[in-house]
């Protein structure tokens, strides 16, 4: 009986050490998680930072500085000044986020190029612009919802935006309204 006794308390004690290494060794996996999280979180961090940077130079070295943007109930839009230039000669390109402007004269050799980002609640897909009376404006519809999930789309083929005519259902604002 003594020796039952001895045995079941033996092994009381060895499940207790047990449950210590275990709740030790747990506690270390939540340490370790942790501090993996928070470095995942600063490359992060400095990896978006670096890229705003980086977009806001190429924005100051690129742009004339009257380029406004407008943000509507359901569109976004930019208005340009491109003075003596034609529709063929401008040409607008968006890549994800990343919007390039480029007119070109090739008789004058007359050259504007223009790069932005765009905010992630337009749509890329439904861009179109317009050229009249020395204004680019380009209109991008606004989602009607902004991915919050991991999964965000993001497309790396480049559109060539096209152009529209004030006739087809886009409302008119004049540069400087």
């Amino acid at each position: 009986m003594y020796l039952v006794l001895l045995l079941v308390l033996s092994m009381a004690a060895f499940s207790q050490q047990q449950c210590r290494h275990h709740h030790r060794h747990n506690q270390n996996k939540i340490e370790h998680k942790a501090e993996y999280h928070s470095r995942i979180f600063e490359e992060l961090a400095n990896d978006v930072i670096s890229i705003d940077r980086k977009s806001q130079r190429l924005c100051e070295a690129h742009s004339n500085g009257a380029t406004k943007e407008l943000f509507e109930k359901n569109r976004y839009v930019l208005k340009v000044p491109l003075q003596n230039f034609t529709e063929e000669e401008i040409k607008v390109e968006v890549r994800h986020r990343a919007v390039y402007i480029n007119a070109f004269k090739a008789e004058t050799v007359k050259h504007y190029s223009e790069f932005r980002e765009l905010p992630g609640f337009v749509d890329v897909s439904g861009a179109k612009f317009n050229y009249e009376d020395g204004f680019l404006e380009v209109v991008f519809p606004t989602k009607d919802t902004v991915s919050t999930s991991c999964n965000p789309h993001i497309n790396d083929d480049v559109v060539n935006v096209p152009m529209f005519q004030i006739g087809d259902g886009q409302a008119r604002v004049r540069f400087g309204e």
